[in-house]
């Protein structure tokens, strides 16, 4: 008899809670949440054909860079302190984030905001 009752409240329960559930919109009713600017896979793909064609050379193909000389582009290098636009400034004016002049090879690196953008977004891919 208490076992009879126990399920019968435990059904009522599942029951009303579905119920209540299926009246609320569903996180994933065929919509996706939106993508952020730097997943454009266009933009990541046109940044890293950058980072190949010029910035490989210096800092590693896998962007590790050079211990004391040329510092990592990966996630744990020092672009981790830089926001977007001190990044866009670095690569446009070659200043670092202090807006101190950067020493060559990288004080003649001039990209548009458009390449910084993209090697940006690509950069923020890297682990």
């Amino acid at each position: 008899m208490i076992l009879r009752k126990f399920t019968v409240v435990a059904t009522t329960t599942l029951a009303v809670t579905m119920g209540i559930a299926a009246l609320l919109p569903s996180p994933v009713a065929g919509k996706t949440a939106p993508k952020p600017a730097s997943s454009n896979v266009k933009l990541i793909a046109t940044g890293k054909k950058i980072i190949v064609t010029r910035c490989i050379k210096c800092h590693g193909t896998n962007l590790e860079g050079k211990p004391k000389r040329v510092p990592p582009l990966t996630a744990k290098g020092p672009v981790r302190h830089y926001t977007q636009a001190t990044f866009e400034r670095l690569m446009a004016k070659s200043v670092d984030k202090e807006n101190k002049p950067i020493e060559a090879p990288m004080s003649r690196i001039h990209l548009s905001k458009a390449d910084s953008d993209a090697v940006w977004a690509y950069l923020k891919t890297v682990k």
